[in-house]
């Protein structure tokens, strides 16, 4: 059990890092910016906690803990910060999964490709009809950063959670929207969220 938290803990830091320095990169001169370590350092004490709960409650996938924690700080730092999932970020931790259902959990082909799909279809079909019907306007709808973070989840975690994590995060980010009076805003942090919760609640009750 320590030993786990204390591999979770390196994720977490190192999703913290990761975050920060490629928001370093990207613009040095806002790096230092008052708020950005404040909410670098909650995110990464969000999923610790979130994390070490699932260890308590005896999540039966370590390694997905692990890897989601990490991707998660990572993810929800640039997107709370910047409105923005790097690919840098969602593309390796969606090749990882992959890699890891195929050689090291032997699963079947279509368990991961019916996660993904779960995951994409409908943000992709949402972006579809709002073309059809002339909607306009990146606020309307998820980002492709959202959509392949999703697809990431849907590997490691499997089509019936992923849905699950979809509904909550929308319906999280659209209260979200409500109680701020705002129109625009990150989805990402959400999902994540949403995601941890998930993992924990399958460790508590294993419905799915």
């Amino acid at each position: 059990m320590l030993i786990s938290v204390a591999i979770l803990l390196a994720c977490c830091l190192t999703g913290g890092l990761t975050g920060l320095a490629y928001l370093g990169a990207q613009e040095k001169h806002r790096l230092l910016h008052r708020g950005t370590l404040p909410v670098a350092t909650g995110w990464m004490l969000c999923f610790l906690v979130t994390g070490s709960l699932c260890f308590m409650a005896g999540y039966p996938a370590p390694v997905d803990v692990l890897v989601l924690s990490l991707l998660s700080v990572a993810c929800c730092i640039t997107d709370s910060l910047r409105c923005w999932i790097p690919h840098a970020f969602t593309l390796p931790g969606l090749l990882a999964g992959l890699l890891w259902q195929f050689l090291v959990m032997d699963s079947p082909w279509w368990l991961p490709v019916t996660g993904m799909a779960s995951a994409t279809l409908p943000f992709l079909l949402l972006r579809i009809g709002h073309y059809l019907c002339g909607i306009r306007g990146e606020h309307l709808y998820p980002g492709s950063g959202d959509i392949v973070l999703m697809a990431t989840f849907g590997v490691w975690l499997g089509p019936a959670a992923v849905l699950i994590i979809q509904f909550a995060g929308l319906l999280l980010f659209m209260f979200w929207l409500l109680i701020t009076r705002r129109t625009v805003g990150p989805l990402g942090p959400f999902l994540c969220l949403s995601a941890g919760a998930s993992m924990l609640m399958h460790a508590v009750y294993p419905f799915f």
